[in-house]
């Protein structure tokens, strides 16, 4: 069970963006929490043999964890955590190895309509298989950590919101990261959030959503301006709203 705090998780999900993702399968660099975040000098082409594995069903996820935090660089930044901490981290990579299982059932991919506001290529999550009403992804979770007012409101200030939601099982607004945090609001989602035991989320599919279609979820009524009018989802494009 995760325990992190919202910075620690920040932290993890920074790196492990980069390195379970950015320097292995995507052309352009996802957003992090941190804006001076540095790419981290880690072995890539034996982190890519590691997702290969994944991949091909040779590896199992604790082995690929295991792995990853052999390598120099990865064993520096955890070498002072706590047992706790090392969990928490482990535990979030999962998360990030879970992309490339063969049962995963998505992919991330580049997508250019937030451009206009964010000014860089951003993530989006597309299904790879068939997904019927009530089928839960779970496999494209999130780490969750509650957040305190001021830590709300500094995100805010700092534009780094993008992954804040309310979450009624906490009754608090929480941070969610991890492959579930590339998972795009649409206005008419064919996903809901839904609880992965007590500190995660994944996604509840509720309708049918066919491979090549990228899955979505709602965050909120108002979450970009004043009944989102300032959305540039899909279905707000469609009928010339937002």
């Amino acid at each position: 069970v995760s325990s992190m705090d919202a910075l620690t998780l920040s932290k993890y999900d920074d790196l492990l963006s980069d390195v379970l993702l950015d320097q292995v399968g995507l052309w352009f660099r996802t957003r992090k929490m941190f804006p001076r975040y540095r790419p981290a000098r880690t072995n890539a082409g034996a982190t890519i043999g590691i997702v290969q594995r994944v991949a091909s069903g040779a590896t199992e996820l604790a082995r690929a964890v295991d792995e990853l935090l052999q390598q120099d660089y990865i064993a520096a930044f955890l070498k002072h955590k706590s047992e706790v901490r090392l969990a928490d981290f482990r535990l979030h990579a999962g998360r990030y190895f879970s992309m490339y299982l063969p049962a995963a059932g998505y992919e991330i991919q580049q997508t250019g309509r937030y451009k206009v506001v964010t000014g860089q290529s951003e993530a989006r999550v597309v299904a790879t298989k068939r997904y019927t009403l009530g089928m839960v992804i779970s496999l494209c979770s999130g780490s969750v950590a509650k957040l305190s007012e001021p830590e709300t409101r500094r995100m805010e200030a700092e534009r780094a919101d993008f992954s804040v939601i309310w979450w009624r099982k906490k009754k608090s607004m929480c941070l969610f990261l991890g492959p579930a945090r590339f998972v795009n609001h649409d206005c008419d989602s064919n996903c809901r959030f839904t609880a992965l035991g007590s500190d995660a989320i994944c996604f509840q599919a509720l309708r049918t959503i066919e491979p090549g279609e990228e899955i979505t979820t709602h965050y909120g009524g108002s979450y970009f301006g004043d009944g989102n009018c300032e959305c540039l989802c899909a279905t707000c494009e469609k009928y010339s709203r937002g």
